[in-house]
């Protein structure tokens, strides 16, 4: 190391203890916030009220009509267009069953949608006819099953099975 350099090292270390000792004794610099004052600070119980929840994000759930419902044969042509455009291979119509969406997703063992109420009127129609279902994983089952709207004729869900119609055999498909 040079004579310069370690001249140069002496002073910066007791320079850097002043700037410290300066920063420590005169605070923060300005620009910081500070803290407000008393009086400006509200309550719990007065940030209470002036509180509004935003809206919720989730629409309320479709409920139960009492009708007018599509008819069954409407519902059932639905069905076979869907299951042709979903390439099941000579769908045809088994059955076409009204029932609310509760007990269809029992029935069925489907996920339930919180977009439509339990007690709300729906058609399901069961589609023998091998379809191939999947994204990543490609699987070739024997039937699908469609559950629709009963009022509007709106398709609500879809699935695969290689089981037989659960309304047929008396016995829900196993979840």
């Amino acid at each position: 190391m040079t004579a310069r350099a370690k001249k140069s090292a002496a002073l910066s270390i007791p320079l850097l203890l002043l700037l410290c000792a300066a920063w420590v004794a005169v605070g923060p610099p300005k620009s910081s916030p500070a803290a407000a004052p008393e009086d400006d600070r509200i309550d719990a119980a007065e940030a209470a009220k002036v509180f509004e929840p935003p809206p919720s994000a989730m629409p309320e759930a479709a409920r139960p009509t009492g009708g007018p419902y599509l008819d069954a044969e409407t519902i059932r042509s639905k069905a076979l267009t869907e299951a042709e455009g979903r390439g099941a291979a000579d769908p045809r119509t088994e059955s076409v069953r009204f029932m609310t969406y509760g007990e269809a997703t029992e029935w069925y063992g489907t996920s339930r949608s919180t977009q439509f109420d339990l007690y709300r009127e729906v058609y399901v129609v069961y589609v023998p006819g091998r379809i191939t279902v999947g994204h990543h994983t490609l699987r070739t089952l024997d039937n699908s099953y469609y559950v629709y709207d009963a009022s509007t004729g709106r398709l609500i869900q879809f699935g695969a099975t290689d089981l037989a119609d659960p309304l047929s055999t008396g016995q829900p498909f196993p979840r």
